[in-house]
């Protein structure tokens, strides 16, 4: 048997509410391949009982009459949906690309919308745009699972990438905490043992400016021969 669904009225509250498929399989007792199709189609699909559409429908603050719509009303709905307006679409993908730019991490597509105040359908569109209108551009929106991220469409070089950093460490020269870390081991006083986080950082940009190399001992390290020869002293 198959039930005609309002899907989109299905995806914001499930957006509203946060919920995942297996809290909805726990709470309804659908299996959770039909609920997925739900989502994805607007048509529930398979031996679903009344009393298990009822639960769905009080799960997500809806009653059962505004769940369920006829089949002319689901195929009117997606032909909708699928109609968006492209114009609104990439007005939207104009917004989501600066921010997604200055969240330089993974954000949760849910965290996006409700901050923006868009339903489900209007940030998937918004999406959807962006990736398209940044085609060109050498960036790509990454998705994992539900967060997403702005990232270089292609693989940095590595080799230019290490060269950068040495130029931008360059010319800022050492910090404090640069130079005292660089005085202990060009005397003889090596890192602990077990490094905190800043020792780590501290170590890295040494290594980046080309000032110490691991020496021949596993965790101490030595001057590098640029510096040596720089500083004959040493």
């Amino acid at each position: 048997m198959k039930i005609a669904i309002d899907q989109t009225l299905l995806l914001d509250r499930i957006l509203i509410f946060a919920l995942g498929e297996r809290p909805l399989v726990d709470h309804t007792g659908i299996p959770q391949a039909s609920i997925r199709e739900a989502k994805q189609s607007g048509v529930l699909e398979g031996r679903v009982t009344l009393a298990q559409a009822t639960r769905w429908a009080n799960r997500i603050g809806v009653t059962l009459t505004e769940l369920l719509t006829p089949q002319t009303t689901a195929v009117n709905a997606n032909a909708a949906t699928m109609a968006h307006d492209t114009a609104d679409a990439q007005a939207d993908a104009q917004v989501l690309v600066p921010l997604l730019h200055e969240l330089t991490q993974l954000v949760d597509v849910l965290t996006l919308a409700r901050t923006l105040g868009w339903d489900a359908s209007r940030i998937e569109s918004a999406i959807n745009a962006a990736d398209t209108s940044l085609a060109t551009s050498g960036f790509a929106i990454q998705r994992i699972r539900c967060k997403l991220k702005m990232r270089p469409a292609d693989p940095v070089d590595p080799t230019l990438r290490a060269r950068i950093v040495g130029l931008r460490t360059s010319r800022r020269g050492l910090t404090q905490t640069e130079a005292a870390m660089l005085y202990k081991i060009v005397n003889g006083v090596q890192p602990a043992n077990t490094l905190s986080n800043n020792a780590r950082l501290v170590i890295g940009g040494l290594k980046n400016l080309g000032c110490i190399e691991p020496g021949q001992t596993a965790g101490r390290f030595q001057a590098t021969k640029s510096l040596r020869l720089a500083l004959p002293d040493l």
